[in-house]
């Protein structure tokens, strides 16, 4: 939302995006503004997506490391780094299975490495479980089924959503 006199130069702080779209443009580096990091993403026919931090959603597929895993959305895979982001404390590292939604900052690598995209990561400032961690040993009830369920077919409509309502 726009208020009269708001200042749109700078990019929204925040934006819900898919895996996928930062990868578009895998030699895309940030830009810098007065006072923060800025990402560009260009659509065609419309203003580009401006961002500052992204907010993610999807569902853990593996550890990367002791304070890191792989967040898998549908369309694509990145590391969420649990210790860079949060600056004094730490977020708990996720379990494997688990969808979660994660709010941080969009790691590029170095300049000679940033079109590998494996090397980009999240940085999370913020990192919420939206369900139980799913497993062949447990059952787990239709109702808990269902819940993932809803997140993973919503999530990209929110996006869209969000796109397009430019």
């Amino acid at each position: 939302m726009f208020y009269p006199g708001m200042d749109t130069s700078s990019g929204p702080l925040m934006r819900k995006l898919l895996i996928g779209q930062l990868f578009q443009d895998p030699t895309n580096l940030p830009k810098y503004d007065s006072v923060r990091q800025l990402w560009e993403h260009s659509l065609p026919n419309r203003p580009p997506l401006l961002w500052g931090i992204v907010w993610l959603q999807g569902t853990v597929t593996e550890y990367f490391d002791e304070h890191s895993v792989v967040l898998d959305d549908g369309t694509g895979r990145i590391r969420i780094d649990c210790l860079k982001g949060a600056k004094n404390n730490p977020i708990s590292t996720p379990e494997v299975g688990e969808y979660i939604a994660v709010i941080g900052d969009l790691v590029c690598p170095t300049e000679q490495s940033a079109g590998q995209v494996s090397e980009w990561y999240i940085a999370a400032k913020l990192l919420v479980t939206l369900s139980e961690r799913q497993s062949s040993e447990e059952s787990s009830t239709q109702l808990a089924d269902l819940n993932v369920a809803l997140f993973e077919l919503s999530w990209p409509l929110e996006v869209m959503d969000m796109i397009h309502a430019l």
